[in-house]
């Protein structure tokens, strides 16, 4: 595990994210949700679909092709959706009483939230190789808060996997010498993801070309 991040690996059936009401956001473009204390993914696995929440993954039964449910999150859930059939959020209820509904969110450039919640799922779409939406949610996420180096980092990452080396390389550059927190240097947080990604089978041959570009040693483990 990172010593910087908290940090899990899934094989994701291209995610898109996330909408909001009062109590909670979710993403349901072919697979996800986020909610306010944290996040949700729901993901298509070997053995059928999956929701992961607050570091669990629970296996989804469906009683038919809108109305499921999970073991580890009791409420029974129902998707939403449209005269045209696409899914909207979905709703829920536990021992019958209605809880707050999930509503599909169509527009990241309209948030304004926290900047842990950007952060999180910035990282949550990288790490499951979703470079498309990850950048949209940092982009997103640096205007609101353009001084989040951990966000701006997870940027280079994003762009580095979806093979745009040039501008990886300008981010990495930017804040080569720089302090990410008050016992992480940028340089080390750079190692550290590299040595994380390289162990979860992300492709190796840009951040070797990264790593010579900005003269750093090979990390240990890499």
């Amino acid at each position: 595990m990172n010593f910087y991040r908290l940090k899990m690996v899934v094989n994701l059936n291209r995610p898109e994210v996330v909408s909001l009401d009062r109590r909670a956001v979710v993403s349901l473009n072919r697979s996800q949700v986020v909610n306010l204390i944290g996040f949700c993914i729901i993901l298509k696995k070997e053995d059928g679909y999956s929701l992961f929440a607050d570091g669990v993954y629970d296996k989804m039964y469906f009683a038919n092709e809108t109305d499921f449910f999970n073991v580890e999150f009791p409420t029974e859930k129902h998707f939403l959706k449209e005269a045209s059939g696409n899914v909207t959020g979905y709703s829920r209820t536990l021992n019958g009483l209605p809880q707050p509904s999930l509503i599909k969110v169509l527009n990241p450039a309209a948030l304004t939230r926290d900047e842990n919640f950007f952060a999180i799922i910035g990282w949550t779409f990288l790490e499951n190789k979703n470079y498309e939406e990850a950048i949209k949610y940092l982009k997103r996420g640096m205007e609101v808060y353009p001084n989040s180096l951990m966000m701006e980092m997870n940027l280079a990452h994003s762009y580095l996997f979806k093979n745009d080396y040039a501008t990886a390389l300008k981010i990495y550059k930017a804040h080569l010498n720089e302090t990410v927190t008050t016992d992480i240097k940028w340089q080390d947080m750079i190692k550290s993801d590299f040595v994380f990604f390289k162990n979860n089978q992300f492709d190796k041959s840009g951040m070797d070309k990264i790593l010579a570009g900005l003269k750093l040693e090979i990390p240990e483990g890499f």
